[in-house]
């Protein structure tokens, strides 16, 4: 029983761990960077003391004090750490901060990255749309929108999603309850936004497979280069990953390796997972309560004596043993039935992932095919067009060329009346070629709307010699 609760607990937090509380509070706000400039006040001054006075500024200055602690950090600068959303998106608005501290001037660096709760994910942001023009639409309806950064898949093709960063954390929440987001009157799908797994790695040497304390270089490699020379922030050589030998920094989500430790996480996990859920199958098979008054044999008497037989039962005193068991069965209930839908609730989750992926997959597919036909159709129009160019104006002018100079040379009457009938066929579709395109020069604003009205219709339209013939005639 104490491994059924066990395993019920592990798969409970595991479920919870997608719910929006507990990512809210299991996440950590990056520090803010203030760098002072050189002033002997400040060198003699404790980051305590330091901390304090910029408090007592930003409360003469906005009526209030955040909830922040802070320390120096490298190079004496004083590192700011929210503890609450309020706080970090207070000391986000660079308008709220002081100009001075301590009267000393310093300079500000904002957080490169924000906690992922500041973060949703825009689904069906295809990848023909430029990033730059819907984040200046989508700012303009959405203030504290900060970046727009498109996602890839682990081959690095990138996907129809896109993670948008939020300075607000009511505004993500907002658009979480919605489901959508507004991107010119479009209605797009919005979900949580669920980081990747973060990769480890040494920082003396970089590599993904064992920690700093368990590295045995002896030498401190550079991060951008992979070489080893003095430690400087100005390294100017090419940037090289020490693990692929791609032209990126090591750890960068891009790296070959990175995603191979990605790829292995995940699948642990959903072995993790699986296993779980048969662990919790195997132990309610195990253990059963048989309890003969809350699921009592089927009696062989009459109606009559059922009837009857809850009398006799109440008139037998009752003891406080059997009064307390059976209080001690009804609370145990509730915990089964909890138990049973935290299994079911797990296997749906399971299972609707599994169909989200493959839907995803699914409309990739389906969007690549698209592109492709699209491609063809535009190469067939390409074609289609320059036969009829070459038909109408190179092809049909030397035929009529050729049929007088050959009326002229000729002496037979039939031939002439053949040459004729068939200059006149080449005259009349030439003529109806240049009236078709005096009648769709006006209309080139609608042709847009379809791609087909593009296409002539002149070969469609070609009557038979003896018509044309007679209409010359």
């Amino acid at each position: 029983m104490q491994s059924t609760l066990q395993s019920n607990h592990t798969i409970t937090e595991t479920t919870k761990a997608s719910d929006y509380k507990v990512l809210k509070q299991s996440s950590k706000f990056p520090p803010y960077s203030i760098t002072f400039k050189r002033s002997p006040q400040v060198e003699q001054v404790t980051d305590r003391k330091l901390l304090e006075l910029l408090l007592v500024e930003w409360k003469d200055k906005n009526n209030y004090v955040p909830d922040i602690t802070g320390r120096f950090g490298h190079g004496k600068c004083l590192l700011i750490f929210a503890n609450d959303e309020t706080s970090f998106e207070e000391l986000f608005n660079q308008q709220n901060w002081p100009t001075k501290i301590n009267d000393c001037e310093f300079d500000l660096k904002i957080p490169r990255v924000s906690p992922s709760i500041y973060s949703l994910v825009i689904q069906q942001f295809f990848n023909s749309w430029n990033i730059e023009e819907v984040f200046e639409d989508l700012k303009t309806l959405y203030p504290t929108l900060i970046k727009l950064t498109r996602m890839y898949s682990f081959n690095n093709k990138p996907l129809n999603l896109v993670r948008a960063d939020f300075c607000s954390l009511q505004q993500v929440k907002k658009l979480l309850d919605d489901g959508r987001i507004t991107i010119d009157h479009m209605k797009n799908l919005v979900k949580q936004y669920h980081p990747p797994a973060k990769i480890s790695k040494c920082m003396k040497c970089y590599s993904h497979h064992h920690s700093t304390n368990e590295c045995t270089s002896q030498v401190q490699l550079c991060i951008r280069c992979s070489l080893d020379h003095p430690y400087n922030n100005n390294c100017q050589n090419e940037i090289k990953c020490i693990n692929c030998g791609q032209d990126h920094y090591a750890g960068h989500s891009a790296c070959p390796e990175v995603q191979q430790i990605r790829r292995q996480i995940s699948q642990n996990q959903r072995e993790k997972r699986t296993q779980l859920l048969i662990n919790l199958e195997q132990d309610q098979q195990l253990h059963y309560n048989n309890n003969n008054q809350s699921f009592p044999q089927l009696p062989s008497t009459s109606i009559q004596q059922q009837q009857q037989q809850p009398q006799r039962y109440s008139s037998q005193p009752q003891t406080y043993a059997s009064i307390l068991q059976a209080q001690t069965q009804h609370q145990q209930q509730p915990h089964k039935n909890d138990r049973n839908h935290v299994y079911i609730e797990n296997i749906l989750t399971t299972f609707s992932n599994k169909i989200e992926y493959r839907l995803q997959q699914f409309e990739e597919r389906l969007i690549n095919q698209v592109i492709e036909v699209e491609k063809i159709v535009d190469n067939l129009k390409s074609t289609t067009c320059e036969l009829e160019t070459v038909i109408f104006e190179t092809i049909l002018p030397s035929i009529k060329a050729i049929q007088e100079c050959s009326f002229v040379n000729t002496r037979s009457t039939s031939t002439r009346e053949d040459l004729t009938r068939y200059k006149n066929e080449v005259t009349n579709l030439l003529t109806r070629k240049n009236n078709n395109n005096n009648n769709t020069k006006p209309n080139k604003s609608n042709t847009s709307d379809n791609r087909t009205k593009g296409v002539p219709k002149t070969i469609a339209t070609k009557q038979t010699p003896s018509t044309l013939f007679n209409d010359s005639e």
